[in-house]
């Protein structure tokens, strides 16, 4: 994939079936034969919009695919700009903006569970779609600000429930049962088993403070891709179990299965 004109820049690679997307600062690229072919599906309008951070799939009704593609491209396509989150429900042939505070700004993740909910993560929070991408809930606070404004009363900022970040939240990952959700933080990792409604930070027992860059399962068990490298959570012991032997020390920037990338390069667990 050679990107034209001065903005060339790729925010998130994504391989769902057989599709690879790339999120660009110049719109967002699909191919499903493995590259010899790309199409751009959004192109926005003006730098802002043009700009996609991120990218997520829903089944949608039906589950039929888009024309021309393949067969590789389903039929909800969720894109994540600068200028706010976009939707299709026919496979890229047209886009609606999202309303209400998700319709402006950057978005940053998004992710879609097995249940059709859609989650966002923005400056302001996280937030999820129970109809598509139509309308939006906040269920996660990152501004101190908001949480003034909502309280009346100047909250003092020291709740474990509340980050104070523009880019506090770094990954969402839908869990294995409907409404589990887990977030990587810049303070940790936070979980909520009713889709918002409670939220509760994990043990910090061996994670200690590290960044999470990245979080994903394998073999039903947690991992995270951290600043000081990567861990695995052992729910008997209630604790972080470091998982980065023969790994070069370093930042993790992201994880999936049994593959770590680093700012070192990238490697595979033997």
């Amino acid at each position: 994939l050679s990107i034209r004109g001065s903005q060339k820049g790729i925010n998130q690679i994504k391989i769902s079936d057989k599709t690879i997307w790339a999120a660009s600062d110049n719109g967002l690229y699909a191919t499903s034969d493995i590259g010899r072919s790309w199409r751009r599906f959004f192109k926005g309008v003006g730098d802002e919009e043009r700009k996609v951070l991120s990218i997520s799939e829903g089944s949608g009704e039906g589950g039929e695919s888009g024309e021309g593609d393949g067969g590789g491209v389903r039929e909800q396509i969720f894109v994540g700009t600068m200028a706010g989150i976009f939707w299709s429900g026919d496979g890229g042939g047209h886009w609606e903006r999202a309303t209400g505070e998700l319709s402006d700004g950057a978005v940053n993740f998004l992710a879609v569970d097995s249940q059709g909910e859609v989650y966002a993560a923005a400056p302001m929070g996280v937030y999820v779609s129970h109809d598509s991408g139509r309308t939006w809930e906040r269920i996660f606070v990152t501004s101190a600000e908001e949480v003034s404004d909502e309280n009346g009363n100047g909250d003092d900022g020291d709740s474990d429930e509340i980050l104070f970040s523009p880019e506090a939240v770094t990954s969402i990952l839908p869990g294995e049962t409907p409404g589990e959700i887990y977030l990587g933080t810049r303070e940790g990792v936070y979980t909520t088993k009713d889709t918002g409604q409670n939220w509760q930070r994990l043990t910090e027992t061996g994670l200690g403070r590290a960044e999470v860059n990245h979080l994903w399962f394998h073999k039903g068990q947690l991992f995270a891709a951290t600043s000081k490298g990567v861990f695995v959570l052992s729910e008997p012991e209630g604790s972080w179990k470091n998982f980065s032997v023969g790994l070069t020390e370093g930042n993790i920037v992201y994880g999936s299965s049994l593959w770590a990338i680093s700012e070192e390069g990238v490697f595979k667990l033997k």
